[in-house]
Order: C-alpha cells, then structure tokens, then sequence
C-alpha cells in the first residue's frame, strides 16, 4: 500500500464505519477515491455502509439520497462475488452532467439505467452509450483519451450528475495483464486517474 501511495500521491482516508480500505486525492481539480476488494467480502450490509459513506463523500453532506435500491447500490452490488473489484471515483461539480457509460460487453457490470448506444469504439473497450451525443462525440474525437481507453480490459466508465467513475470487476488475469502494460499497480491506477480526468474536462464544456 506504501508504494502505491508513493507512486500515485493517494493517501489512505477514512470514512467512518466503512469496510475497507480507502485512498484519496486532489488532482487537476477534481476530488478521487480509491478502493479495491478482493472476492466476496462485502455482502449486501457492508455494501450498503460503504455506499452511504460513498455519498457522503460525493455529497459533502449537502444531501442525501437513499442508498438500499439506488442505481449506485444495484451497479456495486453485481461487483460482488467478483475475484478482483477496481473502484475509482472522481467528484465534479455539475449537477447537470449527462448520463453517460463507456462498457465492453465483456464486463461484469452492467449499467443500471441503460443509455442508448451512440459510438462503438473497440473489442476490448466496447461502446459509448449516452443521453447526450454532443458529450459522445467529442469523448470520441478525443484521440488521446480513446487510445487511453483502449488500453483497459473490460471497463466500465460512469458519468451520472455526482461523479465519473471507474470500474474493473473481473478474473485476477486480466488486472495482472493491464498492470503488466503499465509497469506497475501504481501506473495503472495513475492511468484511471488520467482517464476519468479527461472525461471531466470534456464534461466541463458540455
């Protein structure tokens, strides 16, 4: 955990009566978590806890909204029970961000409010689904960004109106191959970071 700490500039967080671990940052103006689980650890009551700090951290206590049903409580719940679950959130300002998913059909998560498909963009990365095309297009002809995108296996990529987020959830094989690309744990984090970054700049000018 030290070097991962050193390598990516997360520093371990506390969010009272979590389960976990959980590791935080402020970078390029925008606030990140980390955590990761391995295996069926958390069960449905832990789940729960770890989501209500969840929106705690994205609400700042400005509000809060039911957890138990919630699209953020059906989406985590189906990481459960997975080997290995990558979880990295960035908070933005928007209230009125569109809802967007870039996921593979190779995910094990599946969205819980389905957008319509507007651009396929690759085998391993899949599609952008999105309620704004405006928003899909110029994710797309962001050729940094989609080459960034490409280099994950079986991603699942959230813009809702609280936060971009990023999710890996699948067979140890797979993270070890994408952390093999990058070098180490650490590169491949910093690389999710860059990635949900860069979403919210083009997010900024919707």
């Amino acid at each position: 955990m030290r070097a991962l700490e050193s390598e990516t500039g997360l520093k371990e967080i506390t969010l009272p009566d979590a389960k976990g671990v959980y590791l935080g940052k402020s970078y390029r103006g925008y606030d990140f978590l980390f955590t990761t689980e391995v295996g069926d650890v958390w069960g449905r009551w832990a789940a729960r806890v770890t989501l209500s700090q969840l929106q705690d951290f994205l609400s700042e206590g400005r509000y809060r909204t039911s957890v138990t049903g919630s699209q953020l409580d059906r989406l985590l719940s189906r990481a459960i029970g997975q080997p290995l679950s990558i979880i990295v959130i960035a908070k933005h300002d928007m209230a009125d961000a569109p809802r967007l998913d870039i996921i593979t059909p190779f995910s094990t998560v599946k969205s819980p409010d389905p957008q319509p498909e507007i651009y396929s963009i690759g085998m391993n990365t899949g599609s952008i689904y999105s309620e704004s095309k405006s928003l899909a297009t110029r994710l797309k002809e962001n050729e940094q960004l989609m080459e960034r995108i490409s280099e994950l296996y079986s991603p699942y990529i959230r813009v809702d109106k609280e936060a971009i987020t990023y999710i890996y959830s699948g067979p140890e094989t797979d993270l070890s191959t994408m952390i093999r690309n990058k070098g180490s744990y650490g590169a491949y984090i910093n690389h999710v970071i860059e990635i949900l970054t860069d979403v919210g700049e083009e997010l900024k000018t919707q």
